[in-house]
């Protein structure tokens, strides 16, 4: 557990998440998790045979930021998503 959720590893196929719990806010570590998650993909999607090379980079910040929030707001906050994942979510996590 973190106070700030991150995303790291150090070489391809190498991706590492951290988050953090609030045992009174369930979508607090949801999304970060997802937020992060983000990151892990976009950084194993990267060209392993151009690892250490410009090639093998991240474009930019934004551009790894854009990825993962996308996981995270467009994905994870969607309708589609939570019709099909919120009864799973309900019986894992019920309300008091």
């Amino acid at each position: 557990m973190t106070t700030h959720p991150f995303c790291s590893g150090i070489g391809p196929g190498d991706t590492r998440l951290t988050t953090r719990y609030n045992l009174h806010d369930f979508g607090d570590a949801f999304f970060s998790i997802l937020h992060e998650a983000g990151h892990g993909l976009y950084d194993q999607g990267l060209d392993s045979e151009h690892y250490g090379t410009p090639m093998g980079e991240a474009v930019s910040l934004g551009l790894h930021e854009s990825q993962s929030r996308l996981w995270e707001n467009f994905v994870g906050r969607s309708l589609a998503f939570w019709e099909h994942w919120l009864p799973r979510r309900a019986r894992c996590f019920p309300t008091r």
